[in-house]
C-alpha cells in the first residue's frame, strides 16, 4: 500500500511540475505586434489603418501584460503544488 501511495505523489508531483514548466514557458512568449505588410495608396484609407493597427497593438500589449502575470501565477502555484506532493510523499513514506 505504501508503494501505490509513493507513486501516486510521485507521478502527482512530476504532472505539476510539468505545468509549472510549461506556465512558465508560456509567459515568457507574448504575441507579437501587428503589422500592416503593404499599405494602400489612398492616404486617407492609410491613416485610419495606421490608427487601428496602433489601437490594436495597444490592446495585444495589454494582454501580453495579463497573460504574464496569469501564467506566472499559475506557474508559482503549480511549482508549490510539486513541492507539497514531494513533502505529502515522504510523510507517507516515512510515517
Amino acid at each position: 500500500m505504501v508503494t501505490l501511495l509513493y507513486f501516486l505523489w510521485l507521478i502527482f508531483a512530476a504532472a505539476f511540475f510539468y505545468f509549472a514548466y510549461f506556465h512558465w514557458q508560456i509567459a515568457q512568449k507574448p504575441f507579437r505586434p501587428f503589422q500592416i505588410r503593404q499599405m494602400p495608396a489612398d492616404p486617407a484609407a492609410a491613416q485610419v489603418i495606421q490608427e487601428n493597427v496602433k489601437d490594436f497593438n495597444n490592446y495585444l500589449e495589454g494582454l501580453n501584460t495579463q497573460n504574464k502575470t496569469r501564467n506566472q501565477a499559475a506557474a508559482l502555484g503549480f511549482l508549490i503544488a510539486g513541492f507539497t506532493a514531494l513533502i505529502s510523499l515522504a510523510l507517507t513514506s516515512f510515517s
